[in-house]
């Protein structure tokens, strides 16, 4: 119990700081935000359990050392800044192509989502594992308790807890963009909605595609 407490601290902060960084809007919030809207909130549940598994992933490489690894080779963080900017192009073109159309093209394709949840489960994943900042960030978080004598089982607790946070932080987003008045809200404004995403998913991926890691 002792142990438990002297090491409470260590992992308390580093929740802290996993959480900060979290609810700043990034392009996996925005991709859930539109989902949410844009498609229901079954769907964009899904994409929020994906980002939250795509966060355990990271925080379990990186408590074992890959992250660190990794930053040692720029030829593999740049392959992964390249498939993080190019689906970050793939959600911006699909914006944009959302805000051309007359009508929600969402609506048509509707009926068939039932059973193509995991399809939005795996393009949550993709958004988390592919964006270098996550990983980056996960080695400062790691960094808060981590040291030669941090016993494993902080580490573990660290990288649960915070894939626990992403879940349910993420999953809320979800519920609440699809809320009645964030539907007639979207209903209203569909087309500028859809052109704000395109217009911060370009960017996204241009700042993604040009930055210096």
């Amino acid at each position: 119990m002792n142990e438990f407490l002297n090491h409470l601290p260590i992992i308390l902060i580093a929740y802290l700081a996993f959480t900060l960084a979290l609810i700043s809007p990034g392009p996996n919030v925005l991709a859930i935000m539109a989902t949410s809207m844009d498609l229901g909130r079954k769907q964009a549940l899904s994409m929020a359990s994906g980002v939250a598994l795509g966060t355990f992933i990271i925080g379990a490489l990186s408590a074992l050392g890959l992250a660190s690894l990794l930053a040692l080779y720029a030829n593999a963080i740049y392959v992964i800044k390249i498939i993080g900017a190019v689906y970050l192009a793939w959600l911006a073109f699909k914006a944009f192509k959302s805000a051309l159309s007359k009508q929600d093209m969402s609506l048509a394709g509707k009926a068939k989502l039932a059973s193509s949840n995991s399809k939005y489960f795996f393009s949550g994943l993709i958004v988390q594992v592919t964006n270098p900042k996550s990983i980056m960030a996960w080695v400062a978080i790691l960094s808060i308790g981590l040291n030669v004598q941090t016993p494993n089982w902080v580490i573990a607790t660290i990288v649960i807890g915070t894939a626990f946070i992403s879940l349910g932080i993420n999953s809320s987003y979800a519920l609440l963009f699809s809320s009645n008045f964030m539907v007639k809200l979207y209903a209203k404004a569909r087309r500028s909605i859809q052109t704000a995403f395109g217009i911060f998913f370009s960017f996204a991926a241009l700042k993604l595609f040009t930055s210096k890691i």
